[in-house]
C-alpha cells in the first residue's frame, strides 16, 4: 500500500488451501534438498491478521514440517522435506517497497473491495525450513476463505494489480493516490 485513507485486513480461513514446495534428497543432509514437486495443504482453523494502514504487508503463517525417509528393497533410499498439516500462527512482513501496479480501477470514499477466487503469487522462496538450508515454492489462492479486503475512507482513491485488474487476475494489489 502506498497511500493513506486505506486500511487492509487479511483473514486465512479455515479450509483454505496452501501449495507448498517438496524437498528431495539422497543423503537428507542439511543443504542437500532440491524441488522435487508440491504438496496441497488445508488448514484447520482460521488466523484473522492485524488491520494494517499505510505501508507494505506480506502475510505469513506455519505448517508443520517432516523429513521422511522412503525406501524400497534393492532400491537406494530417497528423503522428502514437506509439509504435512496447517500449524496456524500469523506474522506480518512489511518490505521497503510496494510492487510496481499498473492495472488500476478507482475507489471511491467508503468502498470495500474484497478480492475472492483468483490466484495469489506463487513465491519462489516462499516456504522456508532453516535448519535444512531449502527454501521453495509456495502459493495461496484468494477464495472465501482466504480474502484480502480494503476499505477506503479517502476519496480518489486507486487499487492496482500488479498482473491485471483487481477484479480479475491481479496476483498482487496494491492501493495508491
Amino acid at each position: 500500500m502506498t497511500t493513506s485513507g486505506v486500511t487492509q485486513t487479511f483473514v486465512y480461513g479455515r479450509g483454505q488451501r496452501s501449495t507448498l514446495g517438496i524437498g528431495e534428497s539422497r543423503t537428507g543432509a542439511p543443504g542437500s534438498w532440491r524441488q522435487g514437486g508440491t504438496e496441497t495443504i488445508a488448514s484447520t482453523s482460521s488466523v484473522a491478521f492485524p488491520s494494517s494502514g499505510e505501508g507494505n504487508d506480506l502475510y505469513r503463517t506455519q505448517f508443520y514440517v517432516g523429513k521422511f525417509e522412503l525406501s524400497c528393497p534393492g532400491i537406494p533410499a530417497v528423503f522428502e522435506l514437506r509439509a504435512y498439516r496447517f500449524a496456524g500462527g500469523a506474522s506480518v512482513v512489511h518490505p521497503a517497497a510496494a510492487p510496481a501496479a499498473r492495472f488500476c480501477i478507482r475507489m471511491p470514499r467508503g468502498a470495500v473491495f474484497t478480492l475472492t477466487g483468483s490466484t495469489a503469487v506463487s513465491w519462489s522462496n516462499g516456504f522456508t525450513i532453516p535448519s535444512q538450508h531449502f527454501s521453495t515454492v509456495a502459493q495461496t489462492g484468494y477464495a472465501k476463505t482466504a480474502a484480502p479486503e480494503f476499505h477506503f475512507a479517502a476519496k480518489n482513491k486507486l487499487l492496482c494489480g500488479t498482473n491485471g485488474l483487481p477484479t480479475g487476475k491481479p496476483r498482487q494489489l496494491v492501493a495508491k493516490s
